[in-house]
């Protein structure tokens, strides 16, 4: 029998999006659209991108122009924009940001369209360079802060360990963010107005289990298991200055590697071709406990992308970054359970609401 959750309580249901622009609904956007996705990443930040038809009739002035007169287009760059995705009788908010593009398509195909570009409020993040010093600090304190620059809530868990000072020298606050995370290896992303951020296999993303089962609400899927970047241990050389001595440490992979069982990519490695040490010789650490954690980080995230997971799968909007999702059906080698690392919810009238997905895990059961 399938462990499968239903994705709505209705035998059949309409999956058509749920627009609010400025907050509001528009009849003529919602008629009009013709396609919606939304894209969202482990490093953020998140995008949206819906095609309307660009052309309506109306009884007073026939056929026309539906979003180019600005007086009566419900749609304009800079404009508030949520998606919804999923039953139309309780959909689930996708996406939330800010229209920062518009495209126009002509071609004798098909009848003028407006094409909606949309950022989440990430995009405060990376339209400005700073150079500043952040002084002995935590990681959660920095996430909190830059968050509050961009006028999102903090939601942050277990990111509590000092950074000491960091230097923001010439950089993005997004870029500056983004290299911190990837250091701790952590995650982040922005949902209903707020910033998440959590150790990667831990915070809201390690929450309820989602089964996919082929055939049944998983369409098609491609996993790969793959030795070419696994390790035995990382390595790091450098020299701590205030003490005034050389730091030599390996990692022990010894962190938790996220759900799933079997055997890792380090196990494997060793008995197929022996021991593998790599020097991760282009980062810098100030001392012995920066440089630990530094190689942990590394080796971590080589571990947890030993198996990869490309799937499609029936409209799932609580399918996001971070997830845990079992694949079914699959084989015994292959069936386990994985961290979603990326989403794209789609619709068009084709293929209706579809969800493509990829994921990560350090387990195989061959």
């Amino acid at each position: 029998m399938s462990t499968e959750r239903a994705l709505s309580r209705a035998a059949l249901y309409a999956a058509r999006p749920t627009l609010l622009l400025d907050g509001r609904r528009s009849p003529l956007a919602d008629e009009l659209l013709l396609s919606a996705q939304a894209n969202e990443q482990r490093e953020g930040p998140a995008w949206a991108e819906l095609r309307f038809a660009n052309v309506s009739r109306s009884s007073e002035r026939g056929i026309g122009w539906a979003f180019e007169t600005e007086e009566e287009s419900p749609i304009g760059l800079g404009m508030a924009l949520v998606l919804s995705m999923g039953d139309e009788s309780d959909p689930r908010e996708i996406f939330r940001g800010t229209v920062s593009g518009l495209e126009a398509v002509f071609g004798p195909e098909h009848p003028p369209e407006l094409i909606v570009l949309a950022e989440d409020p990430l995009q405060k993040a990376r339209m400005k360079r700073r150079t500043r010093t952040h002084s002995e600090t935590t990681l959660g304190d920095l996430v909190e802060s830059l968050a509050a620059e961009m006028g999102l809530r903090a939601r942050v868990s277990h990111l509590d360990h000092p950074v000491g000072t960091q230097v923001q020298i010439n950089e993005t606050d997004l870029g500056f963010l983004r290299r911190l995370l990837e250091r701790h290896d952590a995650w982040m992303r922005v949902s209903g107005g707020e910033l998440h951020a959590a150790p990667w296999g831990e915070g809201e993303g390690s929450g309820e289990e989602i089964t996919l089962e082929l055939h049944s609400q998983l369409k098609r899927v491609r996993l790969l298991a793959d030795l070419a970047h696994q390790v035995s241990t990382i390595s790091y050389s450098g020299w701590d200055a205030a003490q005034g001595e050389a730091i030599r440490v390996e990692s022990d992979g010894s962190l938790p590697l996220g759900p799933g069982s079997g055997r890792t990519g380090r196990q494997i490695l060793e008995e197929a071709f022996g021991p593998r040490t790599e020097h991760a010789g282009a980062f810098l650490a100030r001392d012995e406990r920066e440089a630990r954690a530094l190689v942990q980080a590394v080796h971590l995230d080589r571990a947890r992308r030993f198996v990869l997971v490309e799937g499609c799968t029936q409209g799932h909007p609580d399918l996001r970054v971070g997830s845990r999702v079992r694949i079914v059906g699959v084989g015994p080698r292959f069936e386990n359970t994985y961290t979603v690392t990326r989403t794209c919810h789609r619709f068009d009238p084709q293929n209706g609401y579809e969800t493509d997905f990829e994921a990560e895990g350090a387990y195989f059961g061959g």
